[in-house]
């Protein structure tokens, strides 16, 4: 039997699924030709039986595509090349109505969308369009996914659940890698940034006098105090003498109270900071613009980079995790 006889006979039946038989024909055909042609023969009417304006003939033309699409490399391909056609054909996308009758073309959407979801489940890391062409009927033609999901879930659990395991373990084993690299990377560098920014350190300094000598504060040293030898009578006399001035205390603080003066002390940092560039420190002005540049334009990317790595790391794949995050955080800030 022919091809398109085998895609007529399994579309036109008008049965609620395929006959068994003449599909696992038309797999044959489709698996014995090395060539491909047949598989391309095989797509060509399958999509030519989706333009039917029947909603039913539709329907067994999708689960005919779908069997094949699960089998054949080659048929995906001709089927993500026409993924806008055939979304317009089963779902009604890009304001395209669906066919009578209307119990069918309820079905058909159905089985279109629980069909591409299994796709993207199953493809979707190597056909990247399918996931694009779901995120597109998702959110612009507000097509509602969830049935499709739990009914891919309750289909096969015991494969979602190896695929969730799996999942877990590939994300933990990238998290560890990363944190590897991270830290290699930062034990490679830090030395050189840490450099680099004791010596702008030292630039500054040599060009910014100090504040308390500017303003010719001096530390005082404390004055020693009195004699611990004194005797247990003088410190009486002393404790008696500071309980009669009491009285003269609470006067002298009652006028200050009553004479408040206030104090404003104008302090312009730009001024203060603002050393012009001479002579005489233009090689510290040159040092100072250098060691800026490399912390703008090497160090502070890197460490960006460092930091937006490390917060895609769980804290519970290692101990030094939240150690490292914290180090880098702090030379972040010194940036």
């Amino acid at each position: 039997m022919t091809v398109e006889k085998l895609v007529t006979e399994l579309t036109t039946s008008g049965l609620g699924s395929l006959d068994p038989g003449k599909l696992g024909e038309l797999k044959r055909l489709c698996r014995d030709d090395r060539s491909g042609a047949t598989v391309v023969e095989a797509f060509t009417h399958i999509f030519k039986a989706l333009h039917k304006g029947h909603a039913q003939v539709r329907v067994s033309s999708l689960q005919a595509l779908n069997e094949l699409f699960e089998r054949s490399h080659q048929f995906r391909l001709l089927v993500i090349e026409e993924l806008p056609q055939f979304i317009a054909l089963t779902m009604g996308a890009y304001q395209k109505k669906l066919p009578p009758p209307s119990s069918h073309a309820k079905r058909l959407k159905a089985l279109a969308t629980e069909y591409l979801y299994a796709w993207v489940e199953r493809f979707g890391f190597a056909y990247q369009r399918l996931v694009y062409a779901l995120r597109y009927l998702r959110f612009t033609e507000k097509v509602y996914f969830r049935p499709a999901a739990r009914a891919y879930k309750m289909k096969d659990p015991d494969r979602i659940k190896r695929q969730h395991e799996a999942f877990v373990a590939n994300r933990r084993e990238y998290m560890r890698r990363t944190l590897v690299a991270v830290l290699a990377d930062y034990m490679d560098k830090k030395r050189e940034i840490e450099r680099t920014l004791v010596c702008a350190n030292n630039c500054f300094e040599a060009l910014v006098p100090d504040l308390a000598e500017m303003f010719g504060i001096e530390d005082r040293p404390a004055k020693p105090s009195s004699g611990t030898s004194k005797s247990a009578d003088n410190e009486t006399s002393l404790v008696t003498a500071s309980n009669d001035n009491d009285e003269e205390l609470d006067e002298i603080m009652a006028v200050m109270a009553a004479n408040r003066h206030a104090i404003h002390i104008e302090f312009d940092p730009e001024k203060v900071l603002d050393v012009e560039e001479t002579e005489g420190n233009s090689a510290i002005y040159d040092a100072v613009r250098d060691n800026l540049k490399v912390c703008v334009r090497i160090h502070q990317p890197l460490v960006d980079t460092w930091m937006a790595r490390l917060d895609q790391i769980d804290n519970a794949i290692d101990i030094g995790v939240s150690e490292l995050k914290a180090n880098v955080r702090l030379l972040n800030g010194r940036l």
